[in-house]
Parts: structure tokens; sequence; C-alpha cells
């Protein structure tokens, strides 16, 4: 029997409505960050009243928690789409990955300033708020560990210990956006994958392999190339 469609309606609104209040909660953790966010702020801009907001998220954590879980949902699916029919090629998976992640928080701007605004280390999950936050973070360290481990072991990836490149790529994400953000967020996104993909190269690379792959950077303009097939890689 097909659902009341008052009922249907009603929840259509609701969902409407939640999506509306996350995207100012969004922007109001960015502005000042979790600590010193207030409801009252989010009620506010949302212009809507504290005693609906709390109708749909009973507390702040579970404002911060639907928030992480809306854009992660999102932002895995788009790595998973980025390094689909790489798994053999570790080096190409990556920086991949690492684009694709990226491009994300650079299209979610509020979302990137509140990650920064939280000055917590993406390399390490100490002071990781939520579960939401936690398992993406670990998904992600898998991810990359298991390729650097494979590089490793067709030596297309110097020999160091892969959590330690791993943990140190991440790092190097935060660094790149972080001054992205500090000079105005005007930077073309092209310009900072590029920046981000030499450094890891730098990190990843055996030096006797290095120079070859920057090339077949620059030739891709921005986007790492397979040996012999430069034109196969874009992402779109």
């Amino acid at each position: 029997m097909p659902a009341d469609p008052r009922a249907r309606l009603k929840d259509a609104k609701k969902a409407l409505y939640a999506e509306v209040i996350l995207d100012v909660a969004e922007a109001v953790f960015a502005d000042v960050g979790y600590d010193d966010a207030k409801m009252q702020a989010v009620a506010k801009l949302g212009r809507t009243s504290l005693a609906k907001l709390y109708e749909v998220f009973p507390s702040k954590a579970d404002l911060y928690r639907a928030l992480h879980r809306r854009r992660l949902e999102v932002l895995m699916r788009d790595i998973a789409a980025a390094v689909h029919g790489c798994d053999e090629q570790p080096l190409l998976q990556i920086l991949r990955a690492h684009t694709a992640h990226i491009v994300f928080h650079m299209e979610n701007k509020n979302y990137l300033r509140m990650h920064l605004r939280d000055r917590i280390a993406w390399s390490s999950p100490e002071g990781l708020r939520c579960e939401e936050q936690v398992k993406a973070w670990e998904r992600g360290l898998r991810m990359m560990v298991t390729a650097i481990d494979l590089g490793v072991g067709e030596a297309t990836i110097v020999d160091e210990d892969a959590e330690l490149l791993a943990r140190s790529a991440m790092s190097l994400h935060q660094v790149a956006l972080g001054l992205w953000v500090d000079r105005g967020m005007k930077q073309p996104v092209e310009q900072v994958i590029e920046a981000v993909q030499r450094q890891v190269l730098r990190l990843l690379c055996p030096a006797d392999q290095y120079e070859g792959q920057e090339r077949r950077l620059l030739r891709g303009r921005g986007q790492l190339a397979q040996p012999g097939a430069i034109s196969d890689v874009a992402i779109s």
C-alpha cells in the first residue's frame, strides 16, 4: 500500500530542512570552530527556531556528526571512483586519490575551513570528534598503506615505513590546502593539485625515478601518467 502522501511530504520537508541546516552549521563551524559554535547561532543564521533545530538535531554533537556523515560519504565515493581500475598501479592510484581529495575540499570550502579551524593534525586520528571521522581516516590510511606496500614490492615507491609515508602524505594535504585558504582561496585547483603531486612524488619515488615521473606529471598538466600512456589518466 503506497505511503500517505502527507507523510511523504512531511519527510521530504524534514530532509530539505536538514540539508539547509547542515549548510548553515558548516558555515558556523568554519567561522568559529566546534567548541565556540552555538546552536543559537545556527538557528539564527538558518532563520529557524531553536526548538525546531533541536527537534531535528538534538545536540551540537548530533549536528556535527550528521555534517561529517553527509560530506564523508561523498568524499569516499569520489576517491573510490578516482582509483577505479588502477589497483595494479600503486603510484597512479595514490595520486588519483590525492587529486580527488583535494578537489573535494576545494569545492566544499566551508567544510575545508571547518577542518582547518579544528587545528587537528590530519596525519593522526587524535582529536577527531566523531566516529564518522575516525572511520574515514582509518579507511584512507589503509588504502594508502596498501598501495605503498604494493609499490615498494614493485620498486616504484621508496622502501620506507609505509605508514610513515602515508601519514606524511596526509600532512601534505593539510599544509597545501591550509596555504590555499590563507592566500584567499584564489589559486586555481590545477595549480594546487600539481604542487601537491610534485611533493608526493618527492616523498614516494625512488631517487632514480623521480625526474621521469615529474616529466610525465608536467606533460599530463598536473596528473601523473602511466608510463607510455599519458593521455589515459585524466580525472574528470
